[in-house]
């Protein structure tokens, strides 16, 4: 009986060696590139925003920007964010959605731009930018 057995797997497997089409049951399954940067969007401050110097904050005038953005891969995996060229601490979660925050405080006039980029595991790179303008209340 267990000599049946092992003849009908022997034979089974010289028929699938003896195939013209072996070639093509082991050909391995191209992987997809991911060729699609994340999107990076700037959510807060709007491009072209006015900041106004409180000079009654503690005797220095001075004026809180927080910077909010929101990042989405279609593979999940953010692998950097940097702000101004400053790398953000951030988790490498595969949720495909990241949401940022980074506060900055002023105490003088300020024409600033702020860029975010985001890079994912393949190497694309998103980004966004806005400009913001700081100054003396009228």
């Amino acid at each position: 009986m267990k000599s049946t057995i092992w003849s009908i797997v022997l034979m089974g497997l010289i028929l699938c060696g003896c195939s013209k089409d072996t070639k093509k049951i082991y050909e391995p399954i191209p992987q997809l590139k991911d060729v699609t940067p994340p999107k990076v969007e700037i959510t807060s401050p709007k491009d072209g925003e006015i900041f106004y110097l409180n000079p009654y904050c503690c005797g220095i005038p001075r004026v809180y920007v927080a910077l909010q953005f929101t990042i989405r891969d279609k593979d999940g995996l953010i692998k950097s964010i940097y702000v101004n060229g400053e790398k953000q601490n951030h988790n490498d979660l595969a949720t495909g959605e990241y949401e940022g925050f980074v506060g900055y405080v002023y105490t003088a006039e300020h024409q600033i731009q702020y860029t975010v980029e985001a890079y994912d595991h393949a190497g694309n790179i998103g980004r966004d930018s806005v400009r913001i303008y700081v100054k003396r209340s009228e």
